[in-house]
């Protein structure tokens, strides 16, 4: 099989990938970007918790997704996509902070205020992050008790 038939069947996979992920950081620029103005927001929907609510489902979802795409994950296989996942939380929660840090730097009026204060973000990360370690729990003890059924 040539490399570029592996990317096309790959290409999909890669998509849905970054997809979320892409996702979740656009809603936390964009809640750091419109609550710059110091008054209270316009808009209906509070960003803040928008991106908690995407982030936590999002990480939920491809978790499951992934322990039902492995017929009988060990646990080794379920640490494995715990530490995938905790690290994609990581990451977009680091492209917020530098997001913020590049427009203070750039002269962008950052006080700290409802949209610019990252505290929300960081408490929702966390709850994602115990979200995957939970389920990673729940899911290793399913595995365990499966393997002493068989043994």
């Amino acid at each position: 099989m040539s490399l570029r038939t592996k990317y096309r069947r790959l290409r999909p996979r890669l998509h849905a990938e970054w997809a979320l992920p892409t996702l979740v950081t656009a809603v936390g620029i964009v809640g750091l970007v419109t609550g710059d103005s110091g008054s209270r927001p316009t808009s209906p929907i509070d960003l803040h918790a928008l991106f908690g609510a995407v982030l936590v489902s999002s990480v939920a979802s491809r978790f499951h997704a992934q322990m039902r795409h492995l017929l009988q994950p060990l646990p080794a296989h379920i640490q494995g996509v715990s530490r995938y996942l905790s690290r994609m939380v990581y990451l977009v929660v680091g492209a917020l902070v530098l997001f913020q840090k590049f427009r203070g730097w750039a002269g962008a009026d950052v006080r700290t205020g409802h949209g610019t204060d990252l505290h929300d973000y960081f408490a929702y990360a966390l709850i994602a992050v115990v979200t995957i370690r939970s389920m990673a729990m729940v899911y290793r003890l399913r595995a365990r008790r499966h393997y002493r059924t068989i043994q």
